[in-house]
């Protein structure tokens, strides 16, 4: 079949086609993988390096199959030598996860099942095969690698490679050194950039774990707000005022989720934030704890708000300051109508890069586990 096609959230191609074949179908799904672990609380040290190894397993589509495959469903060997592998982990052979698909009623090339096999069976299938470089039993527990960020991103590529995927040992064949590029390249990606629209976890949501801001609690002598380091408190410009509130809430939520830097928005009125924003990504959709951008139809200054919450009938919840006003009040709108407060028009989002954080799940406890060696070309998982 010469045509993408969409199931369940996740972009497919169908035998022989192993990548997909647009490449935005593809971004779409490595997103989806991305978001599905994040919301379950793996670390974006762990999921980059699934998703750098999943590029060199299936290239992130359902359906993908082994290139020595010589048919779909294939229950011999072939020139493969052994029964060939498929779906997203590549898991060898491929019939270890249909039997469980038809024993559960899913469907085959659905991303999301085969997340809920992985879930399933990932206790059991854990076990170190250290043929790549890997050095020493770092993730004793699928749970150490999940949850943790102490270690070099290297370790994790080589991680999941080493404990989960086995894939050949001959370097012509397991990409190992462009595992390691491939999974710093998408933990840059999944810390500084934000999914694609549209993109959710298998779950529905978005991934994000978010701490939504909906009474002024706390805020009076905050430094987000009351320091110098607010630009906007520094001029004169203090609360309440909605640049100087936005402003803050970003950095509040930054700090929140672990990041010491210091937001680098707009110092302007809050009607040119959106053209004057030359470093976040901006969008025509909310996103939590993004920047709404208004212009002021009866000529003022604009305004800008924090997106707290958004709600199904395309409502979204905005926090606010009101310059003269209330230092602290809540809003909602209609982002269709494109109108707050009959005079406000919405001009666009500025996407906040760190508005998420995971809530990692407890370490399981470390219990010994045996070094296994194999000596078949692709571990069995």
């Amino acid at each position: 079949m010469g045509e993408d096609v969409f199931i369940n959230g996740w972009w497919v191609a169908y035998f022989p086609q192993r990548p997909l074949h647009s490449l935005e179908h593809t971004e779409h799904n490595y997103w989806m993988l991305a978001l599905s672990l994040k919301e379950r609380g793996w670390t974006d040290h762990a999921v980059a390096g699934v998703l750098g190894n999943i590029q060199y397993e299936s290239a992130c589509n359902p359906g993908s199959w082994e290139y020595c495959a010589e048919v779909e469903h294939q229950d011999y060997q072939g020139s493969c030598g052994y029964v060939p592998g498929a779906y997203l982990f590549a898991w060898t052979p491929w019939t270890k996860y249909y039997n469980w698909v038809v024993a559960n009623g899913k469907e085959e090339y659905d991303g999301c099942a085969q997340l809920e096999f992985l879930f399933e069976t990932i206790e059991q299938d854990w076990n170190l095969y250290d043929a790549y470089g890997l050095g020493g039993n770092y993730f004793p527990t699928w749970q150490d690698f999940a949850n943790s960020s102490e270690y070099s991103l290297e370790k994790y590529a080589l991680g999941w490679c080493s404990y989960y995927e086995k894939p050949s040992e001959d370097p012509a064949v397991n990409h190992v050194a462009e595992r390691i590029i491939a999974t710093e390249e998408w933990y840059k990606r999944i810390t500084t950039e934000s999914p694609p629209p549209g993109v959710v976890a298998c779950s529905g949501t978005s991934g994000c774990v978010y701490k939504p801001r909906l009474t002024a609690s706390g805020i009076d002598g905050a430094k987000y707000w009351y320091s110098n380091t607010n630009p906007f408190f520094q001029a004169g410009f203090g609360l309440p005022n909605c640049t100087c509130y936005a402003w803050g809430r970003w950095w509040e939520l930054w700090e929140q989720n672990g990041l010491k830097d210091i937001p680098k928005l707009p110092i302007s009125d809050g009607g040119q934030w959106f053209s004057d924003n030359s470093i976040y990504t901006e969008s025509q959709e909310p996103s939590l704890g993004a920047v709404a951008c208004f212009e002021d139809l009866n000529g003022g200054a604009g305004h800008v708000a924090i997106v707290e919450k958004l709600s199904k009938n395309g409502n979204i919840t905005l926090s606010n300051s009101a310059y003269g006003g209330d230092l602290f009040l809540l809003s909602e709108m209609n982002v269709k109508d494109g109108i707050m407060w009959g005079h406000f028009k919405l001009q666009g989002f500025i996407v906040n890069p760190h508005a998420c954080s995971s809530t990692p799940r407890p370490p399981a406890k470390k219990k010994k586990r045996k070094i296994i060696f194999y000596l078949k070309k692709r571990r069995y998982l």
